[in-house]
């Protein structure tokens, strides 16, 4: 704001020249207002057409300000006057390469790898422009260079392990963003793309680190608690299974499939309350859900639910002895002593050789 006022009064006095406007350019910049900065730059090259530092502020201008076009006009145009200069090329590719015009893109960074034989990103962008372009084996070979001349850089790391999980090489792209990690602990990319193979290869013990590392991120993400709780069911660690189901459930989870996991973990853990809870949010039951209910019920005294429940058996399984023998137990229980009567003739109906 400052830099703005002091310039504004050299140019209202009449003490201008194309470095006060290309002052103006970058202040305008700074506070983010590109059309004013595009104006200036303007200005300082209608002072001198051949000030190519100038041009280049005015081509990033333009970019900033959504002006694509224009952006690509400025960097051919010095291209043209000096094709020695790397910045522009560089511009130039960084623009087809965010528009996707990744052969245009391949030509602009071939040019600066000309240049600057030793410039690591422009390998790594010529990496990015020839995978658009389908030419995966020219990818890798770009990356690898790219790493000979930056091997602590973590972003070619990246590019490098998506290179190879794209080729299913599910080894090689681990160690690649195990790297990126090591550089950069609290890269999300990197850790998302370890969590998703690590669990996808039942990697499940490695796969809870990620996890948990991503749901400090993300601590309503839904997805990476359902995936954190089968990972920790499947390491035998219920307790933190249980938590994770929990905490999936507090965030909305309605998946029956998951509720049964979450049954199954408690029922692991010995809280059969907690396991009946979920296991009732499961419609229709099937034989082994309402068996356990209504063992759950019978064993607590609570006579009347442990019989619907075993009705419940019965539907499902009419033929078969066992089911009659559990309802005519749980009436007996609640000395409901014909309707016992009446079941355990049923079974012996299903099963005439039952001694009990």
């Amino acid at each position: 704001e400052r830099a703005v006022e002091i310039l504004l009064h050299l140019v209202e006095s009449g003490k201008h020249d194309a470095g006060v406007f290309a002052l103006l350019g970058q202040a305008y910049g700074g506070k983010d207002t590109w059309t004013k900065a595009v104006e200036y730059f303007k200005k300082a090259l209608g002072d001198d057409p051949g000030n190519d530092a100038a041009r280049l502020l005015l081509a990033g201008a333009y970019e900033q300000a959504g002006q694509t076009d224009a952006a690509i006009g400025e960097y051919l145009e010095i291209t043209k006057n000096n094709p020695d200069d790397a910045s522009a090329w560089r511009g130039l590719g960084t623009l087809y390469l965010k528009n996707k015009k990744y052969r245009q893109a391949r030509d602009a960074y071939s040019k600066v790898i000309e240049i600057a034989t030793g410039d690591a990103a422009a390998y790594a962008n010529m990496a990015t422009a020839s995978a658009g372009m389908g030419r995966h084996d020219e990818e890798m070979s770009y990356l690898k260079k790219a790493l000979s001349l930056s091997p602590d850089e973590p972003i070619i790391h990246f590019n490098l392990g998506a290179a190879y999980e794209r080729r299913k090489m599910t080894s090689e792209a681990v160690r690649e963003y195990r790297l990126v990690l090591a550089k950069n602990p609290g890269d999300v990319q990197a850790l998302e793309r370890l969590a998703d193979l690590t669990y996808k290869n039942k990697n499940y013990g490695e796969a809870t680190g990620y996890l948990e590392a991503l749901a400090r991120q993300y601590p309503r993400k839904l997805d990476i608690f359902v995936r954190l709780a089968y990972a920790y069911g499947e390491t035998k660690n219920f307790a933190e299974s249980a938590r994770c189901y929990e905490k999936a459930v507090a965030l909305g989870l309605r998946d029956q499939t998951l509720y049964a996991n979450l049954a199954y973990t408690y029922e692991r853990l010995g809280k059969e309350k907690e396991a009946v809870k979920y296991y009732k949010k499961i419609s229709p039951p099937d034989t082994k859900i309402s068996a356990y209910i209504a063992g759950y019920y019978l064993k607590e005294k609570q006579f009347a639910e442990a019989i619907k429940y075993y009705q419940q058996l019965v539907k499902l399984e009419p033929r078969k002895s066992s089911s009659y023998f559990s309802l005519g137990y749980a009436h007996g229980a609640a000395k409901n002593w014909d309707k016992a009567i009446e079941n355990y003739l049923m079974a012996l109906k299903y099963d005439r050789e039952d001694d009990e």
